[in-house]
């Protein structure tokens, strides 16, 4: 994005190259253009973006084995199990964590998953 601030009444200067212009920085950046152009940049939308997000937070899953294959291991009950968290986020976010707020410091959510298998006597 080039910022473009008003110089004088009906003209137009390109604040980007003047700031480029490593001879004269100082003095663009001092100057009335530079100033003018801050402030729009700090007054506009440039610095929202659209953090939506849809996320899959938590899932359980879970399944008992059938009685013939619990009996034959002299089992009541064979339970296996999976469990995660984080596991997916749909966002048009760029940015590490839509859920995160951007002065934060963070690695943001870890995803994890755990299995498992449970068994009754």
């Amino acid at each position: 994005m080039v910022l473009i601030a008003a110089a004088q009444a009906g003209t137009n200067s390109n604040v980007l190259d003047l700031v480029l212009d490593s001879e004269n920085f100082q003095r663009y950046s001092a100057s009335y253009e530079a100033s003018i152009a801050f402030i729009d940049a700090v007054n506009s939308d440039f610095s929202f973006t659209d953090a939506s997000f849809l996320r899959l937070k938590t899932l359980s899953m879970g399944y008992n084995l059938p009685m013939g294959w619990t009996k034959r291991l002299h089992a009541d009950q064979i339970r296996l199990f999976v469990h995660g968290q984080n596991l997916l986020t749909w966002t048009p976010y760029e940015g590490l964590d839509p859920e995160l707020p951007t002065s934060a410091i963070s690695m943001g959510n870890l995803r994890s998953v755990t299995a498992g298998l449970q068994l009754n006597f």
